[in-house]
């Protein structure tokens, strides 16, 4: 049974992550410390990123930013990890455009392109 989930997030308990060789589901046999030193790497991005997906529009130092106008162009690979929901999409572009914020799909641009 995994108690953490795909961003190490342990499961039931707020702001606790797990980045240990006890995540790994079989172990294998011999020296697992590469293993352990990829588990640490990959949990210090995670962090650094915020663990952000489409999932929510709570990304406060993110939407801070777009107000201030420090952010000029918004690039995602696709439209579904800035938001999944159609409600929270038209208020994104709402503020992006009263902020004079850019955004570009790369995927709906090569899909375009490629047509």
């Amino acid at each position: 049974m995994l108690v953490v989930d795909n961003r190490l997030r342990v499961y039931g308990i707020d702001n606790l992550r797990i980045a240990d060789a006890s995540i790994i589901p079989h172990i294998a046999s011999g020296n697992i410390m590469a293993h352990c030193v990829v588990i640490g790497e990959k949990a210090a991005e995670m962090i650094k990123a915020g663990g952000y997906s489409g999932g929510s529009t709570d990304r406060p130092d993110f939407l801070d930013d777009v107000r201030a106008r420090k952010i000029d162009v918004i690039v995602v690979y696709k439209v579904d990890r800035l938001t999944r929901s159609l409600a929270d999409f038209a208020k994104l572009v709402e503020l992006f455009a009263a902020k004079t914020a850019g955004m570009h799909c790369i995927t709906a641009w090569s899909t375009l392109k490629q047509s």
